[in-house]
């Protein structure tokens, strides 16, 4: 009796399965690559937006938001977290007529900073974002990176 099977072999199989295994392990480190690319635009044109509405301020103010303006309160000096500048869902922030507020919701979280500086200590400002999480996050972050705009070069953030 001699039978003919027409099936795969336990090696064929196990070989198809270890491709697909290494298909899946490539395909999920592309996409989060493309997720961390995708989030690190989309804070790196919040800053950029940041600042063009921070020079729209100036321009009709002739000054930045700092503590003693337009009753902005900053926890130390003259750096802002985003949250009084832009605002959060409780309460409209001081650009929001030159911004978007809704444009720092969403993707990953992210810790934004805003300093003045300057000659007459209100001339130059710096915004910046970190880029791989919260700032106690992307301090220890093997890749953390902080992405900057502005005029201020030297303004303590």
């Amino acid at each position: 009796m001699n039978k003919k099977y027409s099936g795969f072999t336990l090696v064929e199989m196990l070989i198809v399965m270890g491709i697909i295994i290494i298909l899946t392990v490539v395909g999920i480190t592309a996409g989060r690559f493309a997720i961390n690319r995708a989030n690190d635009v989309a804070h790196r044109n919040a800053v950029d937006q940041a600042y063009t509405s921070l020079q729209a301020y100036y321009t009709d103010h002739r000054e930045y938001p700092v503590d003693s303006v337009a009753g902005v309160s900053c926890n130390t000096g003259t750096v802002c977290t985003f949250a009084k500048l832009v605002g959060d869902k409780n309460k409209e922030g001081l650009l929001v007529p030159y911004i978007d507020a809704k444009s720092f919701d969403g993707g990953t979280t992210a810790t934004y900073f805003y300093g003045v500086g300057g000659e007459a200590g209100d001339q130059a400002v710096l915004v910046c974002v970190t880029l791989r999480g919260a700032a106690t996050e992307n301090v220890t972050h093997p890749d953390g990176a902080v992405y900057c705009a502005g005029n201020g070069i030297g303004v303590n953030t």
